[in-house]
């Protein structure tokens, strides 16, 4: 199929503290491609400047003595607006809590003037008279991932001298939320139509997760449920830290009987960093067996908000450039996961709980010796500014162990063997920063770079 720019021209209702602008025209540009922004134009009259200005302007006097109204250019006018269209039979419903633009531009005109604002979670409703669907359905594009991608193959048809070339996707990820609906992992593709019917060409492809909702949704409702919602990003949670970089999803549609409701965030960073999936087919059958256990015993455990945001700390020091702050983002992770059953600074009260964990061939992150150089004790250098940049290849190689064990960790909590990642010992031997020769002798380097410091 062949994707193109949507565009919905509605009235809108604009509301702020102390302001409301009525009948203002508005253009929505939903882009083909759901990674751009979407972008939304409002056609503010003469009389809608003035009501702005009045709000915003804050009057000084000039150097002559006369009053000014002026408007600062780093201001943000902040509002929220409902708008309302209607196309063939359905009723458009248009909504957004968090939009903004900079009123300085509005200095000067009092002619008709359009002007593009942010806009945060736009929400489209859809009501229709006809029934749109039989089951209720919600689908969510969502920034790549390699452990739930789909396999592609081509498939190849002849049509007398044409010859037409679709790829196609194979779901190899299913399983069930915690509240019950069903979850698929697909891939969309959109073509570029060249002049021969038949022959089809493919521009890009989109990661979507369905939801089959049949009996979990109401048919009255236009909105997916907050529980089924929730159970979902949990969900994205697993499914990032298995492929070592942030999932999300950049917008939903659900489809029931009579309407349809499209969300648009609108304010995803999209990761850039590249990603090496800490559980591929390499080690398993299925990326879908690590899922469906890790998922399940993260749902069940008592202290899963840390969990979670040990698992969110981790994925932003990937995203991160600087080696420090990856390795303080990492660190952060390990405090939150001390925090489970109350470990604090006690390792062997995690390690004695979860026997899955094995961390005894790595860089220390304690020690009862004080002499070694532990992880611990370089996390306080760097946090205190006290770090050398002739130990930065040292730091390096802490990272490397202070990133295998905060991951080592989060599996054994989530009751993985280490033995079907690629962070386990065996798998670790062609990783040239953990051989222990090496991380010993850069510990001792530490251990002369401080001493000779703190003298």
């Amino acid at each position: 199929m062949s994707k193109k720019p949507e565009i919905i021209n509605a009235i809108a209702k604009i509301k702020s503290d102390g302001i409301i602008l009525e009948n203002v025209a508005s253009k929505i540009i939903i882009p083909a491609k759901s990674t751009e922004k979407i972008k939304v134009d409002f056609t503010f009259t003469s009389d809608h400047n003035k009501q702005l200005i009045n709000q915003v302007a804050s009057e000084r006097i000039d150097e002559n003595g006369n009053k000014v109204r002026t408007i600062s250019d780093s201001m943000l006018f902040k509002f929220s607006f409902e708008a309302e269209a209607q196309n063939y039979n359905k009723k458009i419903k248009i909504t957004s809590n968090q939009a903004f633009f900079k009123p300085a531009i509005l200095v000067g005109f009092n002619n008709i003037k359009e002007y593009s604002c942010e806009v945060f979670d736009l929400e489209i409703i859809s009501n229709s008279k006809d029934q749109i669907t039989e089951k209720p359905s919600c689908k969510f594009l969502l920034t790549s991932n390699k452990v739930v991608e789909p396999r592609e193959y081509e498939r190849i048809s002849n049509f007398e001298e044409n010859t037409c070339i679709k790829i196609e996707s194979i779901p190899i990820i299913r399983l069930n939320l915690q509240t019950g609906p069903e979850v698929v992992f697909k891939k969309l593709y959109n073509f570029k139509e060249s002049d021969s019917e038949v022959d089809e060409k493919t521009i890009y492809s989109e990661l979507i997760a369905e939801l089959q909702l049949n009996k979990f949704a109401n048919p009255k409702e236009n909105k997916i449920k907050e529980s089924i919602l929730n159970d979902f990003e949990d969900l994205l949670w697993i499914i990032s830290f298995a492929d070592r970089k942030r999932c999300s999803y950049l917008e939903y549609n659900y489809t029931n009987l009579y309407s349809s409701t499209r969300l648009f965030r609108n304010n995803v960073i999209i990761p850039t960093n590249s990603s090496k999936p800490i559980i591929d087919e390499f080690f398993t059958t299925l990326p879908s067996e690590f899922l469906k256990t890790s998922y399940n015993n993260f749902l069940n455990h008592k202290k899963k908000n840390f969990i979670r945001q040990a698992i969110k700390a981790t994925l932003l020091a990937y995203e991160s450039s600087s080696t420090l702050q990856q390795f303080i983002g990492l660190y952060r992770a390990f405090e939150m996961l001390m925090k489970i059953d109350n470990a604090r600074n006690d390792l062997n009260k995690l390690l004695n709980k979860y026997e899955l964990i094995v961390l005894d061939d790595l860089w220390p992150i304690y020690s009862n010796d004080r002499k070694i150089i532990t992880l611990s004790k370089i996390r306080n250098k760097v946090i205190h500014g006290d770090f050398l940049d002739n130990r930065y290849e040292y730091l390096f190689t802490a990272l490397f162990h202070l990133q295998w064990t905060v991951e080592r960790i989060i599996l054994g909590i989530l009751n993985w063997p280490i033995e079907k990642s690629d962070i386990s010992p065996s798998s670790l031997l062609r990783h040239s920063y953990y051989k222990k020769e090496l991380w010993q002798i850069h510990q001792q380097y530490f251990d002369k770079d401080i001493e000779l410091k703190y003298c």
